[in-house]
């Protein structure tokens, strides 16, 4: 054997001797850490997978009633998932350095970003700050408008017109009031009511999340070919470039001759988006794909209430971008499942705001029925972890645990928000449950959707919690509001809520479950 083939023999031996050695010490960490849903043998890892699809919550019962204060572990297809549900041990996450605990591999991990929608928008998420800035400054603002195309829209969707009762798809039609709603903001009329546009708006979302299924499912070495069959993301963006290309170039091209004298620019997310894209991206392939995945935190967080339906089940942590739109969607399916016995007294409340306020941002921010109304669906319909991160390197906690490095982590939020230590009566929906903890609260803000805390999980906690959340829960509490004072609502058997139904981490309400609508008659 030559001197050349000695030497990169040698090397190749030594290197796969460390990658097993530091994998046998991984193991060994992750051993440390007991086990649920399962064996922790490699060999039935993945039949764990398949028997914990639907027993997540069951599973996440049995660790956090065997190692209360402790941490548990699960099989998932992105790797072994450890629970947390000690508070401290919550905040310690939370506050744990970006380089450290990463929730940007978390969410990349769970939807395949780097392949559903590109490296750009894992790497570059440039756009969180204007989400975070704009969007949330800019609210009051936009209200107005906001509250003018829910109104149309949910006239439009729902389609009451007397005194009989129809029956409508919740799902279906509050999804398309949403994605308008958000569009109104996002790039304004009349793009907002291209029934197109908003259809364009739910694929690309199905696809990314459908995408990132499929591509769990193969090794990250074959990823990067089966991406390329199994997401029509690029077909999207085509589509995309059709509905807002004209546009994008119009506003490119004002930019570029005006530049700062351009006084009368539009005020929308769009323009927010050419305003401040770096000058690679500064061209419109580029800021449709953005849109579009703003689209995709916003619409998918409003209308569902947990990360992030069946597509939404890889969306278990509020991303700082993702998890607006889908968490909406889901909330509001499951508020028009509970709203039939508690439309009197929020009626009641609304009337009484709105006479002393108008509709305005600062009428709905009085709403206090409203709101914790909203806050309990939040609370009963999350998702089972929540402030997830990947660990990039090994993670001691204060007890001496250590997370490691290429584990995922999360906190345990489904077991904590049905904690009767925590909550009273914890499995009953109680629709008053934080107005009464605002009553003890001196400031007045202790109840309120858009406060985290270890006991709160829907939106994440700690520095990365949702910046989309004060527009999300604007969005959700002035749609329930025009829906309470305008339509009599109730389930289709009287007293009977649409089950609901655990994919992984996501509790997926019915999405075929009917609610009786019609006009107002009292």
């Amino acid at each position: 054997m030559s001197s050349d083939l000695l030497i990169y023999a040698l090397t190749a031996s030594t290197a796969l001797y460390l990658i097993a050695l530091l994998r046998a010490i991984s193991d060994q960490k992750l051993r440390a850490i007991p086990t649920v849903g399962g064996s922790s043998l490699p060999i039935l890892y993945h039949y764990s997978i398949v028997r914990n699809i639907s027993r997540i919550a069951s599973i996440s019962r049995e660790g956090y009633n065997k190692y209360r204060g402790r941490l548990f572990k699960y099989a998932e297809p992105a790797g072994w998932r450890i629970i947390v549900t000690n508070p401290q041990h919550i905040e310690e996450i939370a506050r744990a350095s970006d380089d450290v605990l990463s929730l940007a591999e978390s969410v990349n991990d769970m939807t395949q970003i780097v392949y559903t929608m590109g490296p750009e928008i894992h790497h570059h998420q440039w756009h969180n700050a204007l989400i975070r800035g704009q969007l949330t400054r800019n609210i009051n603002r936009f209200f107005p408008e906001m509250h003018d195309e829910l109104v149309t829209a949910v006239s439009e969707e729902i389609c009451v017109e007397d005194s009989s009762w129809k029956e409508v798809g919740v799902k279906d039609s509050f999804i398309k009031v949403v994605c308008r709603t958000s569009n109104r903001v996002f790039v304004g009329l009349p793009m907002c009511r291209n029934a197109d546009y908003c259809d364009l708006n739910e694929r690309f979302t199905m696809d990314v999340v459908k995408g990132a299924l499929v591509l769990k499912l193969f090794p990250a070495l074959l990823r990067p070919l089966i991406a390329r069959f199994c997401t029509n993301v690029p077909t999207n963006i085509d589509e995309g470039i059709v509905h807002l290309g004209p546009a994008i170039l119009e506003r490119l091209g004002k930019h570029g001759e005006l530049g700062d004298k351009w006084t009368d620019r539009p005020n929308d997310m769009l323009q927010w988006l050419i305003d401040n894209a770096p000058p690679h991206e500064r061209s419109v392939r580029p800021l449709v794909l953005r849109i579009l995945s703003v689209n995709f935190a916003a619409v998918h967080t409003t209308t569902t209430a947990s990360q992030n339906r069946p597509i939404s089940s890889p969306l278990a942590d509020c991303s700082v971008w993702v998890r607006s739109w889908t968490l909406a969607l889901q909330i509001l399916t499951q508020i028009m499942y509970h709203l039939a016995a508690y439309v009197d007294p929020l009626r009641a409340e609304v009337e009484a705001v709105i006479q002393e306020e108008g509709w305005t941002k600062s009428a709905i921010d009085k709403m206090y029925k409203i709101d914790s109304f909203v806050r309990e669906v939040l609370r009963m319909s999350t998702s089972s972890s929540s402030v997830n991160r990947k660990a990039l390197k090994d993670f001691v906690l204060s007890d001496g645990t250590v997370i490691p490095a290429g584990s995922n982590v999360g906190a345990g939020s489904y077991l904590r928000h049905f904690d009767d230590a925590i909550y009273e009566d914890a499995s009953v929906f109680n629709p008053w449950r934080f107005c009464l903890k605002r009553s003890e609260d001196q400031s007045g803000t202790k109840g309120l959707i858009v406060n985290l805390g270890p006991d709160f999980l829907p939106f994440g906690h700690g520095k990365h919690g949702c910046p989309g959340r004060f527009f999300a829960a604007v969005e959700m509490k002035a749609i329930l509001a025009h829906v309470v004072v305008t339509y009599d609502v109730k389930m289709k058997e009287d007293g009977a809520l649409p089950s609901s139904r655990w994919i992984f981490t996501a509790l997926i309400p019915d999405q075929k479950a009917k609610v009786l609508f019609r006009r107002r008659q009292s």
